[in-house]
């Protein structure tokens, strides 16, 4: 299956105007289905959706968390995409994973279309709705990290004198008001 293209609210919300109203768009979906999936989703049940996997295969289903206590959310987004067959909603949040020391995008995975991630070991797999996209490295921020005065004038503060930092590979340069 080909990774889906998120598009937008718009033709998300005209499909179910549509629906909604019995106009001549008909979907092989309902309202029911969508909300069932968000449900087990917010259970962190897996659905029938997922992968059949083995018996040993771990699933885990995540639903939208905006207070992770390990995450400061910068922002986020909620993506939906519909056809008359199809339809996913993407969860994405952008922020600092003070954890594991970098900026990423999380994002999470509900509908009847998606590719779900499978990390593939030997003894089982792990299948997920839900994946992410490092922006900055935590090695990135230890570079630019603040290495003057005081132990919390330095904790997850950028050196006043760093000019660029590098976001997914591409150089960005730094810049202050005065």
């Amino acid at each position: 299956m080909k990774p889906i293209l998120i598009i937008g609210l718009l033709p998300f919300a005209l499909l179910f105007y549509n629906v909604a109203n019995n106009t001549s768009f008909k979907t092989s979906f309902t309202e029911k289905e969508i909300l069932t999936q968000l449900d087990l989703a917010f259970k962190g049940i897996p659905s029938e959706y997922y992968p059949a996997g083995k018996k040993d295969d771990i699933k885990y289903n995540f639903f939208f968390d905006l207070e992770h206590g390990y995450f400061a959310t910068a922002g986020n987004r909620i993506h939906l995409y519909a056809d008359a067959s199809r339809w996913a909603i993407v969860f994405e949040k952008t922020g600092y994973a003070n954890r594991g020391g970098d900026a990423e995008i999380e994002l999470d995975y509900i509908g009847n279309c998606i590719n779900y991630p499978i990390d593939k070991y030997p003894e089982r797999n792990y299948i997920t709705n839900a994946s992410r996209i490092i922006l900055i490295t935590g090695e990135e921020y230890e570079r630019i990290q603040n290495k003057s005065g005081s132990e919390m004038e330095q904790f997850e503060l950028v050196d006043p004198n760093a000019n660029y930092v590098i976001v997914r590979g591409h150089k960005v340069k730094i810049t202050r008001s005065a």
